[in-house]
């Protein structure tokens, strides 16, 4: 196993010699992955090589559907508090804006 400093040497390494294949003309190959080259164009073109399956199928990963987040307004959760509280108490208080614009900027939510 490499270090992280041996590993980003190889990579660099790696870079320049595709940057300076491609600067010439010629393709780079990717082992086991395909080949780089440069288009008609100038741009940057891959192909995949003849055996390699990329496809995120072939690596065993499912596929994973997050449900939704639902998030409460920060202003809506200190209503329903004070809410609260005035029905324990028995006591109005006013909503002041100010600290809830202070707040929400503080709780992502």
């Amino acid at each position: 196993m490499w270090s992280y400093s041996e590993a980003l040497v190889l990579v660099n390494e790696m870079i320049e010699t595709i940057r300076h294949e491609l600067k010439t003309g010629k393709p780079s190959a990717l082992p086991e992955v395909g080949r780089l080259f440069s288009g008609k164009e100038g741009t940057l073109q891959f192909e995949t090589g003849k055996n390699s399956n990329l496809l995120p199928d072939a690596f065993g990963l499912t596929t994973f559907i997050s449900p939704p987040v639902i998030r409460i307004h920060i202003v809506t959760g200190i209503e329903r508090v004070l809410v609260q509280q005035q029905k324990e108490t028995g006591r109005k208080r006013k909503l002041d804006a100010a600290p809830i614009g202070r707040a929400s900027i503080a709780c992502p939510f």
